[in-house]
C-alpha cells in the first residue's frame, strides 16, 4: 500500500504540471497581460508545491491527501478571462448555431421548453452542488476507503482538469455566458448562487470540453468504483443538464466532458485498481 500511495502522488504531481502550464500558455497566446499572467502562474506553481510537499510525506495525513480538493477553487477562479483578452474568440459562432438548431433556442437564447420556476432552481441545485460533492467525495473515500482511494481521488480531479486544460488550450471557445439562466432570475437561493458564481467568474473555463461535466463524471465514476453506487451517475447526468439549461455551456461541451471523465477514471483504475484497497482501522 506504501508504494501505491507514492506511484499516485507521483501521478498528482505530474497532472498538477498539466492543469497549470496550459493555463500560463494560453494566457501567452491570446494575448494576456498582469492578472491574466499572473494568476495561473501562481496558482499553478502554488499547486505544484503543495503537491511536492505531499508526495513528501511519509506518513498519511490530511494535507498529503486533501490537497487536490482545496486547491481546485483557486486554479478556477484564477482561470483567464478570454472574454477580455480576446472577446472575437471567445464564443464561437459555429458552436452557437449548432445550439440553436439541437435546442430549440428562443430570442432569448433559452430552450423554448425552459423549465422556470421551482424547476429551474432544482436544475441549479444540480449546478451548484457540483462544488461541495467534489470535496465530499474526497473527504468520504479518506474517511471510509483509506489513504489510497483519498489519493486515487485526488489523482481523478487532478488529471481531469489537466486533460481540460490541454483541450482548452486546443479549442479556445467560450460558452454562453450572456446571461445565465435567465428565466426566473429571482427565484431561490440555487439560483442566485449559481448567477453569483457566474457573474463572478466569466472565464474561459466556460469552454470545450465542460470540466463541470467532465469532472461530476469522473468523480461520480470513481464513487462507482470505490462502492457508493453507480446512482451517482445520474447526478453527473443532473449536472450536465444544469450547465446547459442555465447557459454555461453549450450542448456540445457536454459529450466530450463525459468522454474525458469516463477516461480519467478508467486512467486512474489502470494506475490503481481498486479491488487491493482496505478501509481504514477502526
Amino acid at each position: 500500500m506504501v508504494q501505491t500511495a507514492k506511484r499516485l502522488r507521483r501521478w498528482q504531481l505530474a497532472a498538477a504540471g498539466g492543469i497549470c502550464v496550459p493555463a500560463v500558455v494560453y494566457a501567452a497566446v491570446m494575448g494576456g497581460q498582469g492578472e491574466h499572467m499572473l494568476l495561473p502562474l501562481a496558482v499553478g506553481l502554488g499547486t505544484i508545491s503543495t503537491s511536492a510537499q505531499a508526495a513528501s510525506v511519509r506518513q498519511a495525513s490530511f494535507l498529503s491527501v486533501a490537497w487536490p480538493a482545496l486547491w481546485w477553487p483557486l486554479l478556477y477562479s484564477a482561470s483567464v478571462d478570454a472574454a477580455e483578452v480576446a472577446p472575437d474568440r471567445f464564443v464561437d459562432p459555429y458552436l452557437a448555431r449548432l445550439d440553436a438548431r439541437f435546442l430549440r433556442l428562443g430570442p432569448d437564447r433559452m430552450p423554448a421548453w425552459a423549465l422556470g420556476g421551482a424547476w429551474e432552481e432544482v436544475a441549479n441545485v444540480f449546478y451548484i452542488s457540483f462544488y461541495a460533492v467534489i470535496p465530499l467525495a474526497l473527504a468520504w473515500a479518506w474517511l471510509r476507503r483509506g489513504e489510497v482511494a483519498a489519493l486515487r481521488f485526488g489523482l481523478g480531479l487532478l488529471a481531469t482538469l489537466a486533460a481540460c486544460s490541454t483541450l482548452w488550450l486546443a479549442f479556445p471557445a467560450g460558452g454562453y455566458h450572456s446571461t445565465g439562466s435567465p428565466t426566473s432570475a429571482a427565484w431561490g437561493p440555487a439560483t442566485a448562487i449559481a448567477r453569483a458564481v457566474y457573474a463572478t467568474h466569466p472565464h474561459y473555463a466556460a469552454a470545450f470540453p465542460s470540466s463541470h461535466v467532465a469532472l461530476s463524471v469522473s468523480t461520480a465514476a470513481l464513487l462507482g468504483l470505490h462502492g457508493a453506487g453507480w446512482g451517482w451517475l445520474a447526478w453527473a447526468l443532473g449536472v450536465s443538464f444544469a450547465t446547459v439549461y442555465g447557459q454555461y455551456h453549450y450542448l456540445v461541451d457536454v459529450p466530450p466532458g463525459w468522454a474525458v471523465g469516463l477516461a480519467v477514471a478508467a486512467a486512474v483504475w489502470w494506475v490503481s485498481p481498486v479491488s487491493g484497497d482496505h478501509a481504514p482501522p477502526g
